[in-house]
């Protein structure tokens, strides 16, 4: 299996924008995207500071969790009780890429 993740539908933390644009981003953010990179087909306009804000150190590039497309809504409502919880995307078919970044 793949996943698609819609870059727009993910939330970061407010001024993490600003630092990356300006490369201030950590070390193991930058080894994170070097390692995966090759499985990840970004779209071609999602520039290198956004790249680098996927591949987050202080999250290990975060957790994405899936479930059936028909029960998000309810697994999201659930998920509200304890923490902050989005659909960023969907599972596909397996792809030559783990997962695709659309913009």
């Amino acid at each position: 299996m793949s996943a698609s993740i819609n870059f727009d539908s993910i939330k970061f933390l407010n001024g993490a924008f600003e630092f990356a644009q300006k490369n201030i981003v950590p070390g193991g953010s930058k080894n994170n995207l070097k390692y995966i990179n090759e499985q990840i087909d970004f779209d071609n306009n999602i520039a290198d500071f956004q790249k680098l804000l996927l591949a987050d150190a202080q999250t290990s590039g975060g957790l994405l969790i899936s479930c059936p497309n028909d029960r998000a809504d309810e697994f999201l409502q659930v998920l509200s009780w304890e923490m902050n919880a989005f659909k960023v995307g969907h599972i596909t078919r397996k792809t030559d890429k783990l997962i695709k970044v659309l913009n």
